[in-house]
């Protein structure tokens, strides 16, 4: 069998694309084997287009390790893409399905390369709301304490549909996120494993991040996290309105309502090429 695929990136978080409404395939095992950099086609993780009966598309996202997270917001950037590329999207917004929920979707600007687009990325939740399948705190404090190698961290939970620790840091750069990353992800604080966050604040208002991904390891960017991250700094009233989040791999905007806890994400998604895999 050949199967059509296009690869995508935002901010460096890479993805194969496949439009899997009538293909039996095991989307785990699909993703296992042709995420492996060097070996297939090399990415982050897998993103399959299904029917849905709710929205108008569903996406599906596998992690390289053939895990599957409730939400990924530059795996989501990256499916709209693939959907106005392969003209299945022909108007400028859609209702996406996922784990976490329906997102609506906007296309600001797009050409045969780029599309940028504003995602709301839903409410966020965090201190009493959050939810107890993803965090395990004896409190409902915005920021708990952890411990890992014998050294304390400050973490700010929050949930974005998928869960998140936020970190804040002196020097993100020099920080051993690929160290210490693993370690909190696997904390027994966080029972379904999380996304963790490093985060700097730069004096222009802007916030500089890492990210380690929960069954993927440091990549290039996470729009979920970027999300959490301007939660988190909201939360502690260190920026307002919308902020600019600077990733290894570029620049996202995410726009926080702390009264009704939406957030809004913006920001590219780009097609790297179109080829095909014979399974």
């Amino acid at each position: 069998m050949i199967i059509k695929f296009s690869k995508y990136h935002g901010c460096g978080n890479d993805f194969i694309c496949i439009d899997a409404r009538s293909l039996e395939i095991d989307l785990v095992e699909c993703a296992k084997k042709w995420c492996v950099r060097g070996f297939s086609v090399g990415a982050d993780g897998l993103l399959a287009l299904e029917s849905s009966a709710t929205a108008d598309f569903k996406m599906t996202v596998v992690n390289a390790d053939g895990s599957i997270p409730e939400m990924c917001g530059n795996g989501l950037r990256c499916f709209v893409a693939y959907l106005v590329h392969q003209q299945f999207l022909q108007s400028n917004q859609c209702n996406i399905e996922t784990d976490a929920g329906i997102l609506h979707v906007v296309i600001n600007e797009s050409d045969a390369q780029i599309v940028n687009m504003s995602v709301q990325m839903g409410s966020a939740k965090v201190g009493t709301n959050l939810p107890t399948s993803d965090f395990n705190f004896e409190t409902s404090a915005l920021t708990q304490s952890i411990t890992v190698d014998s050294v304390d961290y400050g973490v700010v939970p929050v949930s974005m549909g998928n869960p998140h620790a936020v970190i804040f840091v002196d020097d993100v750069d020099s920080f051993p996120v690929e160290s210490v990353g693993p370690l909190i992800e696997g904390h027994e604080c966080f029972p379904n494993r999380v996304n963790v966050e490093f985060i700097q604040l730069n004096d222009d208002g802007t916030i500089r991040m890492r990210v380690w991904e929960r069954g993927v390891g440091e990549t290039n960017a996470c729009g979920t996290g970027a999300c959490a991250v301007v939660v988190a700094a909201t939360q502690n009233q260190l920026v307002s309105k919308a902020t600019k989040v600077i990733l290894n791999g570029g620049k996202l905007l995410s726009d926080y309502d702390s009264q009704s806890h939406d957030v809004i994400m913006t920001g590219p998604a780009e097609l790297v090429y179109e080829s095909a895999l014979l399974i």
